[in-house]
């Protein structure tokens, strides 16, 4: 999936929809504040469509930049806001003509012709019925539906629910007609991709998604779903996108503050992981909850014509939490060998997120190691992967993690550790200890942080220690090695790079008022124990307010002397609670409870 394009910059995020901080919300206020919320849906998806219709492009004039639209959102956006309807149709014929020109930033045509697939689908099921797409529009659409293979090369679960969303409404559109490519008919396709869609989304339902809460790929299953809940023929499957796009929206937000995910992530892209407006899921939360700062928002057009509509408890969950809370999370492995799977590989990652209305710390807890028998399964093991993080509310780019770079090319040099899997994590509330362990052979011997100076109100370095302050949140970083701050380039004054190969951190967060000051807490952090054994590879930390943390090369984790319990649910806090491997999820808030079901997807 491309990138999108940097927004302008903006220093400080403002919510759109303001919430009491220091105090529960009555009933009645949040009651309101939901309405209102809701009551301006529509607006706000007006001006995000306006921002979606961009100019048009010359696809014949090299180069297209990366991140530029090929895949005609823009045409989408100009159709449904009424205007510029020719050339919107003359960049769906050149999108539907996918094979017939080279690709316009030079990558292989069979790489993502799904994304041009979907947009294809969305263009005619939203604009045909209403006569806005012309003949030959609709016949360059025909012809790439029924003549070609538009199948990824690649096979992680979004390009599948892609492909099998895009061709099975397709296939409702062009009754009677035969997919030559898949030498298939009409009824097979409907009958095939139904049944897998079915399958699909309750395997997802009962092990979670392998690119768990990717601040790329959500909001691309979101588009999915969205399609699949105004347009699917099958009255089950518009009533399972519209739960799970439900349940996604809830597991998002309770580790999200300000419409800015927080925590661990799988599949995340590098400017991702250091700027939340960049993020495809700012937009999100904007959308539904009028969250995050709207000049810096963008969401998928599929989204934004959707009649899809979050229920009220959702937006309640979004909008109405104060009090500080854990949760706790299990989520099937990330891998290609069975994301449609007949025989579910087992193993889970754990993880664990802590969210205050002012902060949201959260990492990778835990994650099983792949079968030994199925070396495929791990071919993408912490790709893209985001294992830690801490977000502060107030600026989008107020964030702080450290990371180890595994193997270039297969990822960013800010996201995951593939090919290396070389670090180890374990979190109790306000505090998360790690370390790492690099082989000789790998082709960085450092970890990194990311601390952006700007970002901070204050960053002071005392007894070996990083402190940040943005507002009345406070954070320390302290790393097992000497450390240098990278003076020149895109990341001077952002990063900071700890030569070896093992190594461990502990990072701590608090809020001023609890500790007196800014200067206090700096004191109270020196005052604690930071032990690391490089030989032995064993790292204890003991905090005054989060209590002793261990953790070894071995795994094993302790908590105040005794064994970390790891058999996380697949969701686990005040708002959501769901069991693992359960088709089911119940949101909750105050006395409102709502049940999502799975069970009647069952393929058994």
């Amino acid at each position: 999936m491309p990138p999108v394009s940097p927004l302008p910059e903006a220093d400080v995020v403002a919510p759109v929809v303001e919430r009491t901080r220091n105090a529960e919300q009555s009933t009645a206020n949040l009651a309101s504040t939901v309405a209102t919320c809701m009551e301006q849906h529509e607006p706000r998806r007006l001006l995000m469509l306006e921002r979606e219709a961009t100019p048009f492009r010359d696809f014949d004039a090299q180069p297209i930049a990366r991140g530029s639209d090929v895949y005609g959102t823009s045409a989408i956006a100009h159709l449904a806001l009424g205007r510029e309807n020719e050339q919107a149709n003359k960049t769906l014929q050149w999108v539907a003509n996918w094979f017939e020109h080279p690709h316009p930033w030079g990558l292989d045509p069979q790489g993502e012709p799904d994304f041009a697939a979907i947009k294809l689908c969305t263009a005619y099921h939203h604009f045909a019925p209403k006569g806005l797409l012309t003949e030959r529009t609709l016949q360059e659409v025909e012809h790439f539906f029924l003549n070609e293979d538009f199948r990824s090369k690649y096979h992680s679960e979004n390009h599948h629910l892609m492909f099998r969303t895009a061709r099975y409404l397709m296939a409702h559109a062009y009754r009677g007609a035969s997919f030559q490519r898949f030498d298939l008919t009409s009824e097979q396709v409907l009958a095939e991709d139904a049944e897998w869609l079915r399958r699909f989304l309750h395997y997802r339902a009962v092990a979670g998604w392998g690119e768990f809460d990717s601040s790329a790929y959500l909001q691309t299953d979101l588009e999915m779903l969205c399609c699949l809940h105004d347009f699917a023929p099958d009255p089950a499957l518009r009533k399972a996108a519209g739960m799970m796009i439900e349940w996604l929206l809830a597991d998002m937000v309770v580790d999200s503050i300000d419409g800015m995910l927080g925590g661990a992530q799988g599949r995340a892209y590098e400017g991702y992981v250091l700027d939340h407006a960049v993020t495809h899921l700012y937009g999100v939360q904007h959308l539904y909850f009028g969250l995050g700062d709207p000049s810096r928002t963008r969401a998928a057009v599929e989204l934004l014509l959707s009649s899809y509509r979050p229920h009220p408890l959702v937006v309640s969950i979004a909008l109405g939490r104060d009090a500080p809370y854990e949760n706790r999370e299990r989520k099937h492995l990330h891998n290609l060998t069975d994301v449609m799977p007949a025989k579910p590989i087992e193993g889970s990652i754990r993880k664990y997120s802590y969210y205050t209305a002012r902060y949201v710390l959260g990492c990778v807890q835990h994650q099983d190691p792949y079968p030994a028998d199925q070396p495929k399964a791990a071919v993408y093991a912490h790709h893209q992967q985001h294992e830690w993080d801490l977000t502060i509310a107030g600026r989008t780019d107020a964030r702080l993690f450290t990371h180890h770079p595994g193997v270039t090319g297969m990822h960013n040099y800010w996201t995951g550790d593939f090919g290396c899997r070389c670090g180890k994590r374990l979190q109790n509330k306000s505090a998360i200890i790690g370390i790492y362990d690099i082989p000789v052979g790998q082709k960085y011997q450092f970890i990194h942080a990311y601390v952006p100076r700007v970002a901070f109100d204050e960053v002071i370095e005392e007894n070996g220690i990083i402190f940040v302050r943005m507002k009345q949140v406070c954070a320390a970083l302290r790393l097992s090695s000497p450390y240098r701050w990278v003076s020149e380039g895109k990341y001077a004054g952002k990063e900071v790079i700890s030569a070896g190969g093992r190594h461990g951190f502990a990072c701590e967060v608090g809020l001023m008022d609890d500790f007196g000051g800014f200067a206090k807490f700096r004191d109270k952090i020196a005052e604690n124990t930071f032990d690391f054994d490089v030989t032995s590879l064993r790292m204890e930390y003991k905090s005054s307010s989060a209590g002793r943390l261990y953790i070894d090369g071995n795994g094993r984790r302790e908590l105040n002397g005794g064994p970390i319990d790891l058999n996380y649910p697949s969701n686990d806090c005040p708002y959501l609670h769901s069991v693992w491997q359960a088709p089911h999820v119940e949101l909750s808030l105050n006395d409102e409870r709502r049940v999502l079901d799975f069970a009647f997807l069952d393929p058994r």
